[in-house]
């Protein structure tokens, strides 16, 4: 599976984008991480391995605004630190 397959799978979290392959490694990720199912963030890793993941999660974080609360935000940077 590829993240346009993911996307396309998962339409639900992405009901407003009329072209999910669009999307960027980044946007898939901070929505798998606020509309999160534990399957889903699996798989994503698997997706994206462990260095394009981590490079994206590092991506979001350093924005100057996310859509990612506190509590989330803690969450996975236990899950980086451990993964």
């Amino acid at each position: 599976m590829n993240l346009s397959e993911f996307t396309e799978s998962r339409k639900y979290l992405f009901w407003y984008i009329s072209d999910l392959n669009s999307l960027s490694k980044e946007a898939v990720l901070e929505w798998v991480i606020k509309n999160w199912d534990w399957s889903d963030l699996k798989q994503l890793l698997a997706i994206l391995w462990k260095k394009d993941f981590l490079i994206a999660y590092d991506n979001i974080k350093s924005k100057k605004r996310i859509n990612i609360n506190k509590i989330e935000v803690n969450f996975m940077d236990l899950f980086v630190k451990n993964a």
